[in-house]
């Protein structure tokens, strides 16, 4: 297990599934662990668990004014931003009509720009104390067609490209 001691993990959709067995996981690690979800109940029962070394910050992930209160919260409380895990999501019904543009404008915007916001208002935070790590979820249904719904896959196929991208242009910064 890697040591986390004295750093500072975010994850997007923490509250169920991936991304709460991921906050378990960082917490063992050493790290403290802010949630960043809609689920309240959930996100309120967890802050519980996770005591002084941890957070549950309420935020829309596709909305930009949400995520920067969250993020700045998440800042003045814990002291800055070490890693950062974009994990938020979920697809579309399989059997959805792929080309409603309305469903995949949703889509992308949970899959996709929840991402570019996470790692917005992560970068500065991390920047200041000298790197840090990202982590997005995408999957394999954003590599090879067949594996996943229409937007779904469309979006986790960005997330892939927009990871190695971001890489590119972070690594000044570590």
């Amino acid at each position: 297990m890697i040591d986390l001691s004295g750093k500072v993990a975010v994850v997007t959709g923490g509250c169920s599934g991936i991304g709460r067995g991921t906050v378990n996981v960082l917490r063992r690690a050493g790290a403290r662990v802010a949630c960043v979800d809609v689920q309240d109940e959930k996100g309120e029962a967890l802050a519980a668990e996770l005591g002084d070394g941890g957070l549950y910050a309420h935020a829309d992930v596709t909305d930009e004014t949400q995520v920067a209160a969250a993020f700045g919260r998440i800042v003045d409380r814990l002291g800055g931003i070490d890693v950062l895990f974009n994990n938020a999501g979920a697809a579309e019904p399989l059997g959805s009509a792929p080309f409603d543009v309305g469903l995949f404008e949703r889509v992308q915007r949970l899959l996709v720009t929840s991402v570019v916001l996470g790692t917005k208002y992560a970068v500065p935070s991390m920047a200041a104390r000298g790197g840090g790590s990202i982590v997005n979820t995408a999957s394999v249904a954003g590599l090879q067609a067949g594996y996943g719904p229409f937007a779904y896959s469309v979006a986790k196929g960005a997330v892939v490209h927009l990871t190695r991208v971001a890489a590119a242009s972070l690594a000044k910064d570590n």
